[in-house]
């Protein structure tokens, strides 16, 4: 569960740099791909369609497990490339916007 260090929403910075595309800003009004796009291999060669592969590029992979991996370590922050604003320090209850939680509910 998210909890917030100030009370605020969960805000991520910086996606259009490190992830190639922004929430809420399409470059075009059919989305980021074109729907008809078809991978090369096997889906193209069954004659079907695969719009999202038109976004996985290796830099934005990595940028994105990056991202998920400093999130779930450290809290949102920009430590470890991740999608904060700020890098207080790189304990894991210093310096964060907020941070993912777990309770088990097993008895």
């Amino acid at each position: 569960e998210w909890e917030p260090s100030r009370q605020q929403e969960l805000m991520l910075y910086y996606t259009e740099t490190k992830l190639g595309m922004e929430q809420f800003n399409s470059p075009t009004v059919f989305g980021f791909y074109r729907p008809e796009f078809a991978a090369e291999g096997k889906v193209q060669n069954a004659q079907l369609v695969s719009p999202e592969i038109q976004l996985l590029q290796t830099p934005f992979i990595i940028a994105y497990l990056n991202g998920l991996t400093s999130l779930i370590d450290r809290g949102l922050t920009t430590c470890g490339d991740g999608f904060g604003t700020t890098c207080a320090g790189f304990l894991r209850d210093e310096g964060y916007e907020g941070r993912l939680t777990y309770t088990s509910s097993a008895t």
